[in-house]
């Protein structure tokens, strides 16, 4: 929590001296994305680091490693986003895989007996 209001004090300051497009609002941004990785706020991270990579093409271009390193990062994010599936739809899942499994049996039991 600490390090998340001195990030963003620190990028409101930046903000406010030099405006949005700048390499130190970047880094910040870049920053915010980082800690919000760690504490695992996909959906911040991606903001964060969609922000910094606009500045950063802006200023420094899509050639730039700063810029491939970020689109890297937000790769990242959506594969986790994808492959992220909640407890809840496990048991659900479960549920209608025995569901089927109990039907298909019940179709070959009945396939047999005639």
């Amino acid at each position: 929590d600490e390090a998340d209001e001195y990030l963003a004090s620190a990028l409101e300051a930046l903000q406010s001296l030099f405006g949005d497009d700048n390499m130190q609002v970047a880094t910040v941004q870049e920053y915010l994305g980082d800690l919000a990785m760690k504490q695992n706020n996909l959906q911040e991270a991606e903001n964060s680091y969609k922000r910094a990579a606009i500045i950063i093409e802006d200023i420094l271009g899509k050639e730039n490693p700063r810029y491939t390193e970020l689109l890297s990062k937000r790769g990242r994010i959506a594969r986790k986003q994808k492959t992220k599936i909640e407890p809840k739809s496990h048991a659900v899942i479960a549920t209608i895989s025995i569901d089927f499994a109990h039907d298909f049996m019940a179709g070959i039991d009945q396939a047999i007996d005639r």
